[in-house]
């Protein structure tokens, strides 16, 4: 049975090649028109269609799966996965639950459960779901970053940069855990470990808008007003639609900046 739904999504399979290749698609929609009985085969082509970023058309495969085997592990978490893209992270959590039901020793739906949990600020439930996945997994990196967003939502810094830290010994370029460790020790008043932080972040990714303005506001804390204002302005140079917010922080904040330098 797997090799036949193997055969019967090899057109939409053999083709990795961008979303927009009309070929790759009407191959998708053409196995899609001509459906096998078979919940594996829809979890499979659920999966390439996430890949492709066609998250409703593979919500729609991964449910036709499900409604064939509501007990298919890997289509709850693909299902629980494209939910969560999609913002939909109640729902997310919910189906990271089935899929746990099936298989409580898979890390990767701990930590999407937590992930999702995280962003519902149900932070107590996402450092529980983390820690089970850690103790599944323990060298898994971005279990160890969301730890860490979890104990810095809920205050405890040191703890959350001590997990910081055992993401960046896995992975030293884990940019969301540099970024966030900066963020942390910012709130603790160490500026210059912060802004050690944000720069080996900016070396790695020197477009990134958001560490500069993490930066500037680490100089800002510090009192280093010139460098600051100088920091505020380049980060205003780079900052697109995404951080609007922050440059209107960054412009309030330059104009107190040079209010206080005509004064001196």
């Amino acid at each position: 049975m797997v090799e036949d739904a193997e055969r019967w999504l090899a057109p939409g399979l053999e083709d990795h090649r961008p979303a927009g290749h009309e070929a790759t698609l009407e191959a998708y929609r053409a196995a899609l028109a001509s459906p096998p009985e078979d919940a594996d085969a829809w979890a499979r082509l659920g999966a390439k269609l996430a890949g492709f970023r066609l998250l409703n058309e593979a919500l729609d495969s991964l449910e036709r799966g499900l409604a064939i085997d509501p007990s298919h592990a890997r289509a709850w978490l693909l299902r629980a996965a494209a939910l969560a893209e999609l913002g939909r992270h109640a729902e997310a959590v919910e189906c990271c639950d089935r899929c746990l039901e099936q298989q409580p020793q898979w890390p990767g739906a701990w930590h999407g459960r937590a992930s999702s949990l995280l962003v519902l600020q149900r932070f107590e439930e996402a450092l529980a779901s983390t820690n089970e996945a850690l103790a599944l997994r323990p060298r898994l990196d971005h279990a160890w970053c969301c730890k860490g967003d979890c104990l810095r939502a809920l205050g405890r810094l040191e703890e959350a940069v001590l997990a910081y830290d055992e993401a960046l010994r896995l992975t030293p370029a884990h940019l969301s855990a540099l970024n966030n460790k900066g963020l942390a020790l910012q709130q603790l008043g160490r500026f210059d470990a912060a802004i050690a932080c944000f720069d080996r972040l900016l070396h790695s990714q020197p477009d990134d808008a958001t560490a500069r303005y993490n930066r500037a506001a680490c100089l800002d804390g510090a009192g280093d007003a010139d460098l600051a204002l100088d920091a505020y302005l380049a980060f205003l140079g780079s900052a697109g639609p995404r951080q609007e917010t922050l440059a209107g922080k960054a412009r309030r904040r330059i104009e107190v900046l040079r209010t206080s330098r005509r004064r001196i």
